[in-house]
């Protein structure tokens, strides 16, 4: 096909990456410039091959471990989950990273820098592995294959640069399976090519599926992972998160737990690649988003109780009038913690915002849970989340204020307790201003790099693309971590903002625009290129490197 015509394909087929999104509350504009320019020094078959074919394929094999035929669910710590940490760690060791196994299951790979930019601290990069139960292939995992992706490209990168090896040299091995470190000369050290050094960190418990506790894993790198119980905890089984891990293979203990908390001091900063959790992105017609801050958020559990004999009571037997009915207290708790909100979200003139006060009901356990048997007692979880901490604390009082008004109205007991809680946070504006940039430089390449790294032909079309700016309010990990370090993130865009679900799915070219924006940004922080030095953190209302507020969550007997 003539060089023309596959090029106008390439740029054809990202008709929805070339939209210029309209400046608005959730939108900075780039400078671009108007002229096409390679400022790299990999060819676009290298790159291509390193952050957009193998991600892709990446993530479609870690799709494949389930820990059910029927719809994928990869619980922390099951089979699935071993077998996935197993893959990510051979993905990490393939691109030239000590990687290992931490006391949560966390995976983690390590290269070292040789000091030229920094000798005392280092990028994190990451996401999670874990799944929610019916879960897609990409939230969490798309942010790990990305991570590992940007690594090798940057020593790629680096050892071109050096005259260590050729781009053809490079394309061929990689064609033949092998890595980018089998294709350098023997005995070169890869720490010796970067000026700083980096850590990819696969999480292995974002989701909670198993023991409760969103975002656990991340906890421990700041320091919160015992402080919030979540060592104590058991799941439905009765297993305790030390049996599982002893039953994983993993050693482990309180004070190996405790001295997983990363020191402020050690990190330069931590960007996470991640879905966005919602359709603003695809109805911008961006294929990316840069995360400016992050919404705070109060999870709590509430345990409606009604009568001690309803565990022996048949429903269909027992008057309306004498009923204590647990699952219907709950139901109209429920009802009323979102009517709360929706008032606070007005009195704060959020209301139909964004990322304005949001809360939801995900979790609900019954007991007796049998359909002839009135409930006894329900468990239930409130989560509210705002880019306010005002608003969220008056919506959390409201829902707390309301819960307690049904119970007493039906005559039920109830309790209830925060399980985590933390506030807004901002990334650092010189964090999301690189990230703008890294990505304008990045994506005007995209429709060549798709290509095969084809040279666009003199006037073809140019790829400009003015990413939005947004808050991150999906339980992305970047929450837990920005208290601590300087924290950012990248929102890819998913077919109806659908995650959570078999029916998630990001385009292979939207995988490739990450894939180049990251590797862009993790090149000039590791290589050199005018990297970035960035402050400590301040999140309102918490001590540097403070725990997030906890309270002791409800009791239950379920």
């Amino acid at each position: 096909m003539p060089s023309t015509r596959r090029h106008l394909l390439a740029t054809a087929a990202l008709a929805l990456l070339a939209t210029t999104v309209s400046a608005g509350p959730f939108s900075r504009k780039p400078k671009v410039p108007a002229h096409y320019v390679r400022s790299g020094v990999l060819s676009g078959a290298v790159l291509k091959a390193l952050v957009a074919d193998e991600p892709n394929l990446r993530l479609h094999a870690l799709g494949e471990l389930s820990d059910s035929d029927s719809v994928r669910t990869r619980a922390y710590l099951g089979k699935a989950h071993g077998q996935a940490a197993d893959m990510i760690k051979g993905w990490m060791e393939g691109a030239g990273m000590e990687a290992r196994l931490d006391a949560l299951g966390n995976v983690r790979g390590v290269l070292g820098g040789n000091g030229t930019v920094s000798a005392t601290k280092r990028w994190l990069l990451g996401s999670h592995f874990d799944t929610a139960v019916d879960s897609g292939a990409f939230d969490g995992p798309l942010g790990v294959a990305l991570a590992v992706a940007a690594v090798e490209a940057t020593v790629a990168e680096a050892a071109v640069s050096a005259g260590l090896v050729t781009n053809a040299a490079l394309a061929k091995a990689l064609k033949a399976g092998k890595r980018v470190k089998d294709a350098l000369p023997p005995g070169t050290k890869l720490s010796d090519l970067l000026g700083a050094g980096v850590e990819v960190i696969a999480l292995a418990d974002n989701e909670g599926v198993r023991f409760g506790g969103p975002m656990a894993a991340s906890a421990a790198l700041v320091g919160d992972y015992l402080g919030r119980g979540l060592y104590d905890r058991v799941d439905a089984k009765g297993v305790t998160v030390p049996a599982a891990l002893k039953a994983a293979g993993i050693p482990s203990s309180a004070s190996a737990v405790e001295a997983l908390a990363i020191p402020a001091d050690q990190v330069a900063g931590y960007v996470e690649v991640h879905v966005e959790g919602y359709d603003l992105l695809e109805r911008m017609g961006a294929p990316l988003g840069v995360v400016e801050a992050a919404a705070g958020a109060t999870y709590m559990l509430f345990s409606v109780t009604g009568d001690e004999k309803a565990l022996a009571t048949h429903q269909s037997l027992v008057p309306m009038a004498d009923r204590k009915d647990a699952m219907a207290g709950a139901a109209e708790a429920i009802l009323n913690a979102e009517r709360a909100c929706k008032a606070a979200a007005k009195e704060a003139g959020e209301e139909g915002a964004p990322h304005g006060v949001l809360c939801g009901t995900g979790f609900v356990s019954a007991a007796p849970n049998a359909p002839l048997n009135i409930a006894r007692q329900v468990n239930f979880t409130v989560g509210v989340t705002s880019t306010s901490d005002e608003a969220r604390a008056a919506a959390v009082a409201g829902v707390r204020a309301r819960v307690d008004a049904v119970c007493a109205k039906r005559g039920l007991a109830c309790t209830g307790g925060v399980m985590m809680e933390y506030g807004a946070a901002a990334v650092p504006d010189d964090l999301v201003a690189r990230l703008l940039d890294d990505a304008s430089d990045a994506l005007k390449e995209l429709p060549s790099l798709l290509d095969g790294g084809a040279e666009p032909p003199s006037g073809s079309p140019t790829l400009a693309i003015a990413l939005p700016t947004m808050w991150t309010g999906t339980d992305t990990d970047v929450l837990n971590l920005a208290r601590r370090f300087p924290a950012g993130a990248l929102f890819v865009r998913h077919r109806l903002g659908i995650t959570h679900s078999l029916a998630e799915h990001v385009e292979p070219a939207d995988i490739a625009a990450a894939g180049a924006v990251l590797h862009k940004f993790v090149a000039r922080q590791l290589l050199g290129q005018d990297a970035l030095e960035l402050g400590g953190v301040v999140v309102k209302g918490e001590e540097e490197g403070g725990a997030a507020k906890e309270e002791a969550p409800a009791k239950s007997e379920l």
